[in-house]
Formats: structure tokens, sequence, C-alpha cells
């Protein structure tokens, strides 16, 4: 045979040879390197003199590269003491098996699984139940990969306290008028006294009430070692005096310090005077030992209602007095190491006012427009689940000395609570076992740092350049004569010109097919008719981190094409209260500095002004330097205009359905009324220039010269909204709806063999009342698409008497993924969209006879694929059959609709509404979009898919016009594919995988053929 044909041979065996040996090792479980495959002397001590017997049972199934490891380390133990120790590995699947499994509350949980190059997930179980003696049993649930490394530790942190049992160590970091809680702590540990820069190690629970100092080091690496953290503070004090005339009176002080320590978490204080209409007294002893009872707004009596202990041991019991608090606001793109939980918010009838700089007295108080739900008490749960979590109060109140043990208040249930569950023995232990970790590498100099960093980088590079150069001219002379002065005049020229062209913030080309980067005439002419003068205000770029160091440069090359002189200002030369007069604040960003990753304040936008007038655009980063064109000519706009588009937001909380709100009157509880999930709305319109303003949905009432109805979730009983909403439609008004008729949980019971059952939460969407007689309805069931995603959702385990909360994969088809091909692109609301994810999603069913008889046209923005099913749910879990289509598929289905035309207005007298046609009677526009759930904060930025572009598409739009809305939507995107059988995957995969091969090999076979002789 000749070469040519045996080397090409030789290659394909020995690759072959490599996969098969290597899935024969992993099968093995000889594939892999396990860093803890010896056992500490600690455990060689301990298992060797057990005193009773030690059987481990580990209860497994489908969890690749955990089964192997675990059995290997339970043989380990075994070998230890083979007459003490004694393990079993229990299959689920095997009718004894499962039994043994649902007997000891073992559950299993669902990870995400590719199957044919599609989205999906596994039930798996691993669970490791251990026998000790006489005493009682313990369970080790799900346990995964990354528990690997501490799996030998937590069991011998289990073994040590069913002999010892640890009591839990307190450490308090508090002022002085904090002794009756700190007394009461006693009973649930040892107390250790301490302060915000020397915690002791030992500490499981740490308390840091109002700190006076911002070392946020001590707390991250409490988290890192797995402890628990509770802050409670404000970025203000309030100090009670009685003035001359007897009546009390109030001075603010500032506190810097909460700001800064909350910073870094994602989490930032308002530093307004926060109130609402629920409030309570407080006992206050002035300087003559005279006790006053005094009422103000600002002393907040949070009701059970209004506070959810979800995940905690006991429920939210009695009301709690927070006294000067500062709202908690959450940017879940910084918080993105933790799950953010709101667990305690105002009623929807809170207001604020900027905080007075004199004395003040109740008089001075007026009530303002209300806000909405303001978060007072929020939860963060590390992604990483050996980490802590952090309790953040908005205010220390509760635990203070006057008003711990205050009449009618539920503070000393409430702090039992709490302790209850960061007390309890599990958390302990797993938060005191030893994690084994490579010594940490000694702190460097920035020049030790500059001189490693050169080291391990170019070194070897640069030894194999000086050997190949050695090896190369080790057979020639080097000269450089043949290359002209000409020549070596121009490689100089240029490098001097681009370094210029660099300098300069030269333009750079736009190479994308959209042109992109390109201003698009419309622009143009909106600015030169009017060039304002702008203010760049951002730190130099050695001070910004990686991700923002473009923002600089993207910003003036947009500014200089645009035609628009800027003036270069740094924010460490402006005042801080220069800053937040023209609207100015912080921001945190994940960085990397001196080796170490930590959260950096970035102060950075845009002031644009004219003489005696002046607009900013607050943020500019990564997201926003995308739509600057958008964000300047608006800004011009609103220079010119003096015009601000003003929204009115409506957005309801989650609620219980009446089945289990009537569980929680049966314990004599309060149902939780929810917290408000839709406040990164919010925050995202004023970025992009919008007014916003918050409309109770209870008592709604739309603000003057309003641009844009935005309503999150309409929800039962929604008559007097739906009026409001007829009214501002009928007179020619525009509004966008987002709705959605479930919530689809997923939950295990011990009952059930903890198999996941699904169950659709009724929403109680009550806008069908309104869009039912216009043709227009949303359908009451649950839609199913072959085209999906996966998520990780939350899921019920009723294991105990607590109920237990855990994240699973879930890649069900009602996890709806809308692609662009489903997208209509003559709107500029849904062209140059990515992916959107209508999580539960629901679709319309337009009716021609009701549209054309009330004068509307739809107009379907996205639609699902050709392959749609629907299940008609009345009751009940989900059933298995539900989530694979059957024979009916219903072909595309609008998701979102824009209805254009004359609305009629609804007045209900009855239970239905009576619609009539007002005289005049302009054209109103409704986008209807079928899910609330994809505009939640926790899902507005996720990954992969661009839900908050295609609302700021939707606002620009139905605000600003068409061709604003085109300069909004102009971004870079990542279109998903349409759903593929799995025949066509395989020939996809061949294709992209095998083409290039296949090309190069017959590209070296015809040069064969061309050159052999014949």
């Amino acid at each position: 045979m000749d070469n040519w044909i045996k080397i090409p041979l030789v290659f394909l065996f020995l690759i072959a040879l490599v996969f098969y040996t290597g899935r024969l090792l992993e099968n093995q479980g000889t594939g892999h390197l396990y860093l803890t495959a010896t056992l500490s002397p600690d455990s060689q001590t301990i298992y060797t003199k057990l005193e009773a017997p030690l059987s481990l049972t580990y209860i497994a199934k489908h969890l690749k590269g955990v089964k192997i490891p675990v059995q290997n380390f339970l043989a380990r133990l075994k070998a230890l003491a083979p007459d003490r120790i004694d393990y079993r590995i229990v299959d689920p699947d095997s009718e004894p098996g499962r039994a043994y499994a649902i007997e000891k509350k073992a559950a299993p949980f669902h990870l995400r699984d590719i199957q044919r190059d599609e989205h999906g997930e596994q039930t798996v179980w691993s669970s490791l139940v251990i026998a000790y003696g006489d005493y009682p049993e313990i369970l080790i649930p799900r346990i995964t990969s990354s528990d690997l490394p501490y799996l030998e530790h937590l069991l011998l942190a289990h073994l040590k306290a069913l002999t010892h049992l640890p009591r839990p160590v307190i450490a308090i970091s508090a002022p002085q008028q904090f002794g009756l809680f700190t007394k009461f702590l006693g009973q649930w540990g040892d107390i250790a006294l301490a302060d915000s820069n020397a915690i002791p190690p030992d500490a499981d629970v740490i308390f840091w009430l109002d700190p006076t100092s911002a070392n946020s080091s001590v707390l991250q690496n409490a988290i890192d070692k797995g402890r628990t953290v509770v802050l409670a503070g404000s970025p203000y004090f309030i100090d009670y005096s009685v003035n001359d005339t007897g009546e009390v009176t109030y001075r603010t002080y500032f506190n810097a310090t909460w700001e800064k320590i909350l910073a870094p978490l994602g989490i930032r204080p308002q530093s307004d005077l926060l109130m609402d209409q629920s409030q309570g007294p407080i006992l206050f002893r002035n300087k003559k030992n005279k006790i006053h009872q005094i009422n103000a707004p600002f002393h907040l009596r949070v009701m059970p209602g209004f506070y959810d202990l979800k995940g905690f041991l006991s429920p939210a019991r009695g009301a709690l007095n927070f006294v000067s608090a500062g709202a908690l606001t959450v940017d879940s793109r910084a918080v993105s190491d933790y799950h953010p939980d709101i667990l305690g918010t105002t009623t929807d009838n809170a207001y604020i006012q900027p905080l007075p700089t004199e004395p003040f007295t109740n008089s001075h108080l007026k009530e303002a427009p209300t806000i909405g739900k303001q978060n007072v008490m929020l939860r963060l749960r590390h992604k990483d689940p050996w980490k802590g979590e952090i309790l953040v109060l908005a205010t220390s109140s509760p635990f203070r000395d006057g008003i711990f043990n205050q009449p009618n208040y539920a503070h000393r249930v409430f702090l039992q609570t709490i302790m209850r569950t960061f007390t309890d023995h599990d958390r302990i232990l797993r938060g005191r076992v030893k994690r084994p970790s490579s010594s940490p590498i000694p702190q460097l100099s920035a020049t030790s740092r500059v001189i490693w960093r050169v080291c391990v980088v170019f070194v070897v590079p640069l030894i194999l350049l000086i050997l190949g150069v050695c090896l190369y001219y080790s057979h020639m002379r080097v000269s450089f004569g043949h290359l002209s002065l000409r020549t070596c005049i121009a490689i100089l020229v240029l490098i001097l010109a681009s370094r210029l062209w660099a300098y300069q913030w030269g333009q750079l080309l736009d190479l994308t097919a959209e042109k992109i980067h390109t201003p698009l005439s419309f622009s143009r002419e909106q600015i030169q008719n009017q060039i304002p003068k702008a203010d760049l205000i951002i730190p130099t770029r050695a001070h910004l981190p990686p991700a923002l160091k473009k923002v600089e440069m993207e910003t003036v090359a947009r500014l200089n094409s645009l035609g628009i002189n800027y003036t270069l200002r740094r924010p460490k030369d402006l005042s801080t209260a220069y800053l937040n007069r023209i609207g100015l604040r912080p921001y945190q960003v994940k960085t990397v500095r001196d080796d170490v990753e930590i959260s950096q304040s970035v102060i950075s936008g845009l002031l644009l002004h004219y003489p005696g007038s002046a607009t900013i655009i607050p943020r500019l980063d990564d997201r926003t330097t995308d739509h600057l064109e958008f964000l300047l000519t608006t800004a011009t706009l609103r220079l010119s205009t003096g015009k601000t588009p003003h929204i009115a937001l409506i957005s309801e909380s989650p609620r219980l359905s009446p089945a289990e709100a009537h569980e929680y009157r049966q314990k004599h509880l309060s149902p939780p009324r929810g917290a408000d999930v839709f406040s990164e709305l919010k925050t995202l319109l004023r970025t992009y220039g919008y007014r916003v303003s918050y409309v109770n949905p209870r008592t709604p009432h739309l603000p003057p010269q309003t641009d844009l109805v935005i309503w999150m979730q309409p929800r039962r009983d929604a008559s007097p909204m739906i009026a409001l909403l007829s009214q501002h439609l009928a007179r020619g008004g525009r509004a966008i709806v987002a709705l959605q008729h479930y919530n689809i949980q997923q939950r295990q019971y011990s009952g059930g063999d903890f198999e996941t059952v699904y169950w659709p939460q009724p929403q109680y969407q009550d806008l069908n009342r309104y869009l039912e007689p216009l043709g227009i309805p949303q359908a009451r069931e649950v839609l199913m698409d072959q085209t999906r995603s996966r998520l990780a959702l939350e899921t019920q385990i009723y294991r105990r008497a607590v109920r237990e909360y855990d994240a699973q994969e879930v890649a069900l088809p009602f996890l709806i993924r809308a692609v662009p091909p489903h997208f209509d692109t003559t709107l500029p609301i849904a062209r140059q969209l990515g992916d959107q994810l209508f999580i539960w999603g629901n679709r319309f069913v337009p009716d021609p006879h009701r549209l054309q008889m009330y004068n509307l046209t739809v107009t379907p923005l996205i639609t699902t694929s050709n392959r749609t099913w629907a299940y008609h749910w009345s009751g009940g879990w989900l059933p298995k059959t539900a989530f694979s289509p059957d024979s009916l598929l219903l072909g595309h289905q609008p998701l979102a609709l824009l209805v254009t035309g004359t609305f009629p207005l609804a007045e209900f007298n009855a239970s239905s509404p009576t619609l009539t046609h007002p005289l005049p009677n302009p054209q109103g526009h409704l986008l209807l979009i079928g899910s609330s759930e994809m505009f939640k904060n926790e899902y507005l930025y996720a990954p992969g898919f661009q839900h908050e572009q295609f609302l700021l598409n939707a606002v620009a739009y139905l605000t600003h016009g068409p061709q604003f809305a085109d300069l909004q939507a102009r971004r870079k995107i990542a279109p998903g594919f349409s759903y593929l059988s799995p025949d066509q995957k395989i020939l996809w995969r061949v294709l992209v995988v095998g083409l290039g091969p296949l090309s190069f090999g017959l590209y070296v076979f015809f040069r064969y053929i061309k050159k052999r002789p014949w």
C-alpha cells in the first residue's frame, strides 16, 4: 500500500484508539484526577477508632462524574476499618432501592442535559444516608461534583456532631444601644463581641449593626467561609429632641458607611426619607427623663403580609417597626454572584422626600405621590452552595433597645425565627467544614506582579522565538541591505500615523452588514438642527474596569460622527454634590485589581446642554453604548422641546391562589402579598431618558399628560384600571400590557415518591374581560412549543414540616423560545431583535369579525414555531402526556400583537363591561405581550435573550415614533434557530464538523493525483 494511503489510515486508527481508551477509562472511573483521593490524618484517626458500627448507603443514579468518586471514597473508608465500616450503593430504579430512598426522604433532582443538540433535563439521584450505632440517621442530600472536595470533611463533621453537639458562635458588632438584643442571642449560642475589622474566625453567625467602618474584605471573607451575616443599617440617622413649645423635632445625619458596605454586593440604599401610610409609634426619653410617644410617617409598620420569610424555619408573625429606613435597590447585573430574594417591603402607599438638612417636625412632612412598594429586607444566597448568605435589613431599629421589646410588635419572634434558621444543625456543620485549598500567594507589589506576568506569559514564547531565529540565521548571513530607505520610512510613517489616529479617537471602520456603527441620516438631521454641547464625564482609561475600557473611545467616536463638540471631564475633579445635582450616581462593576476580584464603583455619563437647559444620559456602559445614537438623539429632542416622555407604570405584585392563601389563614397567618418584582423596569426606562410614574392598581389614577401606559400582569379585580386604560386608548393613547394565565410551579412530595409534579398556579389575569369583546382574547391554556429553552426554576420540596426550595433545571416545552425567523420585521419593534423567552407564555386568538366591528387592526409581531400545541388545564397536576405533541398541532400562534384603531370605552356596571365609542375617538395603539414573567427582575437580562431590548424597542416606537425606534433597535444580535428534527441536526453536524476536513482531504488527494506520474 502506498504511503499516501497508509499515513491517513494510521492517523485515523490512532484517533479512534485514543477516543475509545478514554471512554473506557471514564466508565471505570479512572479517567479523572481526583485531588482528594487521600484521606486526611484526622479522618484516618477517627475512622480507625470508631466505637460503633458505621453504615453508609449511597443512593445514586445517572450522575456522571460523581458516582464513581463517591464509591471510591466509601471503599477507602471501609479499608480503614473493615470490621466497623460498611457501605453499599443503592439503585433507585429498582423497586427495593426506590422504596428505601423514599423512606429515608432522599429526593431526586434535575440537572441540565443536552441530547441531540437540544436542551433537556435529566432526573438524577445522589444522596448519602449515614447510620452510626444507635444515633439517629443522617441524610446528606443532593451530592454533586461541586461537593466532592468537601464530602470527606462533611461526613466527619456529622459524625463528630453525633457525640459532641456543636454550640454556635455568634459574633456581634454593634453600638451600645443593643443590650437586650445581645442578651437575647445568648440563648442561641456563645456570644463574641467584635468590631467590624476583627470578626472572630470561628463565628458561625455574624450580626453587623449600624457599621461605622466599611471593611468589605471582612464581609467577603466570612461569606467565602460559608458563614451567615446579618447586616442592618441605614444611610441616615434621625435624632429626636423636644423644643421649647413641647413639640418633637427631628434632625437627620448622613451615614456614608452603609452605602460603601452594600455597594460591592450590588445593593444601593436610597438616601431619601422613606415614609408610608402604614406607620406606628415609638417611645422617646428626652433630656428631662420624660417619656414621649412619637408617631411619625418614617416609623414604618411592616405588617406580616408584607414580609415573607420563605426558606426560613417559621413563617412571618407580627409587625416590625422599621424606623428611619433607607429603601434597598438591587442592581441585578451587579449582584450576579447571588440569588437576591426580596423578603420585606413597604405597602403600595410608600412615598419619599429629600432628607431635610435643617431640624423639622411632622408638620413639614407632606404626603407625596406614592412610589409603590420599596424593599426593606433582602436575602442574598450565594450561587456557590458552599458559601454563606447575607440578610440585609434597611434599618437596625427592630433590634434596638426600647423598640426590641415594644408591645404590639413581633421583634423577638422575628429574631427567634432568624436564629432558628441560621443556627440550624446542618447549616452550622456545613459552615464549619474544612475546605482543602492551595496556599494563598503572598501579597506582591505592583512591580513584582508585572515581572511575574512577563515571565509567565512571554518567557517560553521568547525562548522558542530565539531558538527559531538562531536556527534560521545559522545557515545564512543576516543583511538588511535589500530594504530600501523609502520602505523603512514608509513603515515608520505608518506606525506613527496609527498611533496618532488612536490618540485622536479616529473614525473606525463599520464592517457590520447592518451598518449599525454608522449614524443614520435621520439622527444627523435631528442633531444638526440644534447641536448641543456635551460633557463626557468618565474616569481615565487606566481607572476603568476592562469591560468599560472601550466606552470612552466608542462614545467619542459617536460624538465626532454626529458633529457634537465635547469636553472630557473626570469624576474625581467634580464634587459629589454636583454629580448628584445633574443626576449621576455610581454603579458597580465586577473587575480584577491586583489579582483580586473586587466590585468597583464607576461614574460614567454624558451631560448635554444648551444655554439655560441640560439633560443627562446617566449611565455609559457596555450596554448603553450600543444605543448611544438613540440616547443622543432623544436627549437633543428633550433639550429642544423641553418635554420628557411620561410613562405610567402599573406593576402587579405576585399573589397566592385562594387555596394557598386559605392554607395560611387556617394557621392564623397573613398570606404574603408579594414584592415589586418589576422594579428593574423603572431603572431601565429612566436610564433611557423616560420619566416614570408609579400607579397603584388598587386605587389607580393616571398622571396628567401620560404618553404611555405599561401594565405588567393585570390581576383580578382590575375593573378600575381597565376602565382607565380604555379611556386612555379611546383618547388615542398608547399602552403596553404583558399578561399570562399561569405560573407553573415544580413540586416534590414525599407521599408521591418525590416525583416532580407541575402545577399551573392561576394568575387570575383579568384583562380578558376587555379583550374578549374586542376580539383579541388570550387563550386560557398551557401553551407548549418544541422550540423551547431551559431555566433553573425554583422547586418546592416537601421533605419535612418546613418546605424546602431548590433551584433545579427545567427544559420543558412551556418555556417557549421565540426566534427571529418568526418575528415580523416590517415594524422596528421586532427588527434586529434577538431570541425571546416566553416563560409560561400564552397565545392570543384574534377574532376577525369582532375586530372589524370595532375598527381594530392586529399585527402579529412575534409568533411561536409551527410545532405548537396546548393543554386545556382544569385542575391538578399537568400529566406527562401534556409535554409531548399530539396529532393536533396549532401551527404558528401569536405571542405578541400590536392592535391599532379606535378603542371603545369600558364601563363596569355589572360583571361584564359595557363598551361604547366616545366622540371624538382618535386612533390608539395597544401592544399585547403573552408573558409577564420574562420582564421580572430575575429574567429581564436573562443571558442569551433580549427581553429588555424588546421592551425598549416597543417603548421607543410608541412614544417617539418609528424612526426613533429604528435607532433604538440598532444593536448586535445573535439570532437563534427554529426547531430542527433530530435527522436535520445530525445532517448539519456532519456538514459543519466534517466539511473542513473533507475539503482538506480532497485538496490533498487531487494534488497527489495531479502530481503522480501515471
